[in-house]
C-alpha cells in the first residue's frame, strides 16, 4: 500500500491549458509555452476539500469538509504554479484559479514530506487538501483509516517555513476556530451596541 491519488475530471487539464491561454500574459506565457511544449507537466490533481468556521465544532469537523475540486501541480524542475478547477453538478469542468509563488512550492514540499514519511506504509492514503478560509489555513491532508495532516500555509502571512507533519493539528484547528467564533460574536455584540446607541441618539458619533 502508499499514497493513491485518484482521477481528477477527464477535461481537466484540458480546461486549465484553454484558460491559461486566456490569462494575462504577462503572468501566463512561460507557463503556458511550458506545458504546450513540455517544459512542464501537470502531476496528478489533489481533491480540495474546503470547511466553513461554523462547521468546526470537534474533532470530528473531517466530516462536514466538502470537496470543492481539483487542484493540479503545474512542475518542472521546480513548482511553476498550481491550477484549481471545480466541477458543477451538471459534470461540468471549469477553471477557478491560478496559484503562483510561494503558495504553491509549499505545498510542493509537503507533498514530498508526506511521501517520504508514508510514501512506503502499510495503509494506503487518499492526498487531499484541506483548506479552512476563515483561518487562512492550508493543509495536505492524507487520508485513511488514520488521517495525517502537513499545514503549508497558515495565517495572513501564508506560507510556513516548516511543511513537517502536525500531529495535533484537529485539536489546534479546533481551538483556532473556536478563538475566531468568539472573536467574531464579540465584534458583532460591539456592533449591535453602537447601532442600539446611534438609534436612540442619530447624532451619536457624528
Amino acid at each position: 500500500m502508499t499514497i493513491k491519488g485518484t482521477e481528477g475530471p477527464s477535461q481537466g487539464l484540458d480546461v486549465v491549458r484553454q484558460a491559461l491561454k486566456h490569462l494575462s500574459p504577462r503572468t501566463t506565457k512561460r507557463l503556458s509555452e511550458a506545458l504546450t511544449l513540455g517544459g512542464a507537466q501537470a502531476a496528478q490533481p489533489i481533491p480540495l476539500y474546503v470547511i466553513g468556521l461554523d462547521e468546526i465544532q470537534d474533532d470530528n469537523f473531517l466530516s462536514a469538509a466538502s470537496m470543492a475540486g481539483w487542484r493540479y501541480m503545474l512542475v518542472n524542475d521546480d513548482p511553476v504554479a498550481a491550477a484549481d478547477v471545480d466541477v458543477s453538478e451538471n459534470n461540468t469542468v471549469g477553471f477557478s484559479r491560478l496559484i503562483h509563488s510561494t503558495h504553491a512550492a509549499s505545498l510542493l514540499k509537503a507533498s514530498q514530506k508526506a511521501d517520504k514519511e508514508y510514501g512506503k506504509a502499510a495503509m494506503e492514503y487518499e492526498p487531499r487538501i484541506l483548506e479552512v478560509p476563515s483561518l487562512y489555513l492550508s493543509a495536505l491532508w492524507l487520508h485513511g483509516e488514520e488521517d495525517h495532516f502537513f499545514p503549508y500555509a497558515s495565517g495572513e502571512a501564508g506560507a510556513m517555513q516548516s511543511m513537517s507533519e502536525d500531529r495535533d493539528f484537529v485539536t489546534k484547528v479546533c481551538k483556532q476556530a473556536e478563538n475566531k467564533r468568539q472573536l467574531r460574536d464579540e465584534l458583532r455584540l460591539l456592533d449591535d451596541a453602537v447601532a442600539r446607541t446611534r438609534t436612540r441618539d442619530p447624532y451619536a458619533g457624528a
